[in-house]
């Protein structure tokens, strides 16, 4: 009779749905009763939902940890060692199993816990310590918040210029996996990496350096150069052949660069030759190297055009056969014209036994 009993309560049991989290991974475990493990894994997505809102919020990235939601009879559950069976005071201890009324508080509990593990990686001790702050998960997402964006409004110049490097190095990383993963031309997506990569250096050393670079280009090249002007001269003449040679291979800045250098030419040249010879073939040195460099950008976006618009490109070399074969057909009706001359003599009269002739051809063949 008690072993009936003790048995026949065991396996009557209460209706139940477990899934458990580990890292940002969805496991679906045990369960009983319709729709109860779907349920629990509802709830699971939730709560990987809201930690990932957290760690682009924040910057940060996913870290380890491992928790479980679900339900018991009529109750929200969650298992902070992340157990997989029927969340029940029979199997899990106060210091593991929490009981909640409604899914919101339930959900919560999980995120904080997860947190609580390690889930938000990559933030400073001080956010870290802000999102532990408080049991209500929007109060310390808040702080922690607010904390993040005064580290950045502390951080010195080095320490921003490496934070965004960081960020940068995050961004090309995930690219390089989308492309792995999807079979995207991952030589491509390393080729437009680096060429961020050096755009974001540039950039960063103009925000550090750029007055100093200013002023360096100015003594060695502008007003503040020491050396003749004919010195002056040639070192103007150094720098705009690295300049024409980036410009014309297109990199972004260079034709601006390269305007300044030869305005600068052009008024070295007037103080080294006054209105002589030599600032006359400076005057064309310069037009021909601005107009060779405008060549070679709208040649770069003609190209870009025709490749990103097939159509267009077989258009443009339909045109270009019609042409040749138009051309073809000009030349062989001059060559006709200059034998029915030669045979039938010019003017009118010529014409019109010519016309006569090839008319006779046409009706007896």
């Amino acid at each position: 009779s008690i072993a009936g009993g003790f048995l026949g309560n065991l396996f009557s049991g209460k209706e139940y749905g477990t899934a458990q989290l580990s890292s940002g991974k969805i496991t679906p475990g045990r369960g009983k009763g319709d729709g109860r493990v779907e349920g629990a894994t509802t709830l699971a997505g939730a709560v990987e939902q809201g930690i990932a809102r957290i760690i682009e919020e924040l910057g940060a990235e996913m870290g380890s940890y491992r928790v479980s939601i679900g339900t018991f009879d009529k109750s929200f559950r969650v298992s902070r060692s992340g157990y997989s069976g029927s969340l029940n005071s029979n199997n899990l201890g106060s210091s593991d199993l929490a009981k909640f009324s409604d899914e919101k508080s339930a959900i919560q509990f999980a995120i904080a816990d997860a947190i609580g593990d390690g889930a938000v990686a990559g933030i400073s001790a001080a956010v870290q310590k802000a999102l532990r702050s408080s049991p209500d998960i929007d109060k310390a997402i808040e702080e922690a918040l607010a904390v993040s964006d005064l580290e950045k409004l502390l951080l010195d110049a080095s320490d921003a210029w490496r934070e965004e490097l960081r960020q940068f190095e995050e961004t090309a990383r995930e690219r390089v996996d989308l492309a792995r993963r999807y079979g995207l031309d991952l030589v491509k997506v390393e080729e437009l990496n680096a060429e961020q990569r050096l755009k974001l250096t540039e950039t960063l050393l103009e925000e550090q350096v750029g007055s100093l670079q200013s002023l360096v280009e100015q003594m060695t090249t502008g007003n503040m150069f020491e050396g003749s002007a004919v010195d002056r001269r040639d070192a103007l003449l150094t720098d705009i052949a690295e300049t024409r040679a980036a410009a014309q291979a297109g990199e972004e800045g260079a034709s601006d660069r390269l305007a300044k250098l030869l305005t600068q030419l052009y008024q070295v040249s007037e103080e080294v030759y006054g209105s002589t010879g030599g600032l006359a073939s400076d005057r064309s040195m310069i037009l021909d190297t601005a107009r060779t460099v405008i060549a070679e950008a709208n040649r770069r976006i003609e190209e870009g055009s025709a490749q990103s618009d097939p159509a267009l490109a077989e258009t443009n070399a339909s045109l270009d056969e019609n042409n040749d074969q138009n051309a073809q057909i000009i030349d062989r009706l001059d060559a006709l014209r200059a034998v029915l001359e030669k045979k039938f003599g010019g003017g009118s009269g010529g014409i019109a036994n010519a016309i006569g002739y090839v008319s006779e051809l046409a009706r007896t063949s």
